[in-house]
């Protein structure tokens, strides 16, 4: 990994010493261009792409990847030449090219400043897989250093090609405290290329930073995503051109603090990372070390092994059930708050809502059924005492009503419920159970992000007591992903589907159909459904698997509205949409899952991008202890909880900013 004077991984700023930066305009070229041909016409032609000089603004202009030449330029060579491309068109130039060194070719990223300097230049990581591999390395298993230069406008982060599609690349960049990441990339058609689109909002959502990629001509991916997951797309020919107010973003990373975290979306500080690090690096140690590949016979030979591996699996073939329903059972919003015997309330509304689904459940394709978060309870018990009075446990009269309908239907069911470990006294977990078709529970998933960080539920995270929890449970327990003739089930709940490493490490276990029960609401303000379903799309997409989510219907007459409009959706392998019920009543969406065309999907290489996610380039990014540490409520009495009034959450978004992975407004005090 080379880098470049003036790229830095972590630096903190303080306000006193910020200027007022410059007006930042972004040009995202849709051309083809040769890093080969004269610095002369090359800088003409950047210098007409990128427009208007002298007006005040600092221009960036992402370019797509170079063509690729017959004979690559050696690096040194390469990057004199772009740098006086970059000079002569006044410009930071971004974009791909093949650099030639004594150990062969290579696809490299950079960033060179108007003057010329280079300021980022790094390898590409993932194959050219969605253009059908190439005659190059890559720097698929070597850690990386996701360098970001900190210029005048703001922090500036790169990714080349398939890179993007890997959360953990994009996490560790946002980590070392990058604004904006570009992204220069091959694009082709294909079932999933919608999908890939979509991903953008999300990635952009989900880490609060600008995203904006550069793909070329036609089919193209050309665009500007805001840290809000808004597509930015004015019109242009062969450039888009468009303004980006770094000042805002920072301005809304510090709102957390003094406003409404949720819905100010301010969802980095949030991330567990003391809990994902030690399993990616748990992963990465147990990986057989293997030489990368460099032609494209040998790509081709080692993506077939990996999907071979991926594919294995403990049901025996004869006993998968290559296509069935699973009934998604959008149950009316009920809440027992207010019931004189809230166990007895919960109870009747289990039966409820099952003789709701039954006739559904009784047809010989349906094979599971799912219930939303709080389906049976309705959420909004936010005091311990509150939220103890509604948690049940297992096994317990109420859960062995989900049990016996499995038994009695032959179906697989998901549901999740507020519970309580009596080995661990006084706590509540939240916690999906999977029951098999035989009424036995064969997952337990305790849900990993929360919003207990925001003093919104008291609940235990299996983080926030790591060492007791992986003590009594083990460290497997946090992952369970089930091999059953329905195919590998991997249970997430609700705000889990915002933190893209659950999804991740999930796939990495294997996962081939997401089972997300979901309670989301929304209102004219904060409503962001658009990034939520894109970042349903992302893990379909990115794991080339079935994602079922499930949400709630509304129930207007309950004590305290809480208007869930969040749509039920089954998401097919490519990422697409292939049925949804959008209306807040109740309803039962009948989603069908066939293993045939998830097979199908992941014997493509340019759909299963998957198979190369090597957590030993980025592990280390999620053991520096940025983010909420584990064990703060493992050494305290039950009745305190932690994250109460922010506390937690405050002093994360404090380290972010001294440690520079945070930029302040200006004038803004630590």
């Amino acid at each position: 990994m080379t880098l470049a004077a003036g790229a830095v991984a972590l630096a903190c700023q303080p306000a006193s010493a910020q200027a007022a930066p410059p007006r930042l305009r972004l040009v995202l070229a849709q051309v083809e261009w040769a890093a080969e041909t004269s610095v002369a016409r090359n800088g003409s032609f950047f210098s007409t792409l990128a427009g208007p000089k002298d007006d005040g603004f600092a221009t960036v202009l992402l370019l797509p990847p170079a063509l690729t030449p017959k004979v690559a330029l050696k690096a040194e060579v390469l990057f004199r030449r772009l740098g006086a491309m970059a000079k002569a068109a006044g410009v930071y130039l971004a974009g791909a090219a093949t650099a030639r060194s004594d150990n062969g070719e290579q696809t490299e990223g950079f960033l060179i400043g108007p003057d010329g300097a280079l300021l980022l230049r790094i390898p590409k990581i993932m194959p050219d897989a969605l253009a059908g591999f190439s005659d190059r390395p890559s720097a698929l298993t070597s850690p990386a250093a996701f360098p970001v230069a900190r210029l005048p406008f703001g922090n500036v982060g790169l990714l080349v090609g398939e890179d993007l599609f890997r959360p953990s690349h994009v996490r560790a960049l946002c980590f070392n405290g990058a604004e904006i990441i570009l992204n220069c990339a091959t694009e082709v058609a294909g079932p999933a290329l919608a999908a890939r689109r979509d991903v953008n909002a999300a990635i952009s959502y989900c880490n609060m930073v600008y995203v904006a990629v550069a793909t070329g001509s036609e089919p193209s991916r050309t665009g500007l995503w805001d840290w809000m997951g808004n597509a930015v797309l004015p019109d242009g020919g062969r450039t888009v051109a468009t303004a980006i107010d770094i000042e805002s973003l920072r301005i809304a990373r510090r709102q957390g603090i003094v406003g409404v975290p949720y819905a100010s979306r301010v969802l980095p500080p949030m991330v567990r990372d003391g809990l994902y690090g030690p399993t990616f690096k748990g992963i990465a140690s147990g990986r057989q070390s293997r030489p990368v590949p460099a032609t494209r016979l040998e790509w081709s030979a080692e993506a077939g092994r990996r999907i071979a591996a991926q594919a294995v699996r403990q049901t025996p073939n004869d006993k998968l059930i290559t296509a069935y329903d699973a009934l998604l059972v959008k149950s009316t919003h009920r809440s027992v708050a207010d019931a004189p015997n809230r166990r007895a309330a919960i109870a009747q509304n289990i039966k409820d809502f099952l003789a709701m689904v039954e006739p559904y459940a009784r047809r010989p394709l349906s094979k599971l059924v799912m219930f939303g978060e709080f389906a049976f309870t309705a959420a909004g018990y936010r005091t311990m005492e509150d939220a103890l009075s509604v948690t049940l446990t297992w096994p317990g009269p109420e859960l062995e009503l989900l049990a016996a309908f499995s038994a009695k239907h032959k179906v697989y069911l998901a549901a999740q419920q507020l519970e309580h470990d009596p080995k661990f006294p006084g706590r509540i977990f939240n916690t999906a159970f999977l029951f098999d078709d035989a009424g036995a529970l064969i997952s337990r998933h305790r849900k990993l992000q929360c919003v207990d960080m925001l003093g919104t539920l008291p609940d235990t995270t299996p983080g926030s007591i790591f060492d007791r929890y992986v003590g009594e449970y083990g460290e497997a327990s946090l992952w369970q992903v089930v091999d059953t003739p329905l195919g590998k089930l991997a249970p997430m709940i609700c705000f889990e589907n915002m933190f893209p490493e659950v999804a991740q490490i999930y796939a990495q276990k294997g996962a081939e159909v997401y089972l997300h029960l979901t309670s989301e609401g929304w209102d004219a303000i904060t409503d962001t459904r658009y990034a939520w379903n894109a970042a349903r799309r992302q893990h379909a997409m990115q794991a080339a698997a079935y994602f079922l989510s499930v949400n709630q219907g509304d129930d207007p007459t309950m004590r305290d509205p809480y208007h869930v409009i969040g749509e039920t959706q089954v998401i097919d392998p490519y990422g697409r949409v292939t049925g949804m019920l959008r209306e807040s009543r109740p309803g039962v969406l009948v989603a069908r899952v066939d293993l045939d065309l998830l097979l199908v999907a992941r014997s493509d290489t340019r759909t299963n991008l998957a198979i190369w996610d090597e957590p030993g380039v980025y592990a280390d990014a999620y053991l520096k202890g940025h983010g909420v540490p584990n064990n703060l409520w493992s050494d305290v009495k039950v009745s305190e909880f932690p994250y109460r009034d922010l506390t937690i959450y405050k002093e994360v978004v404090a380290r972010f900013e001294a440690r520079g992975i945070y930029t302040l407004p200006r004038g803004a005090k630590p």
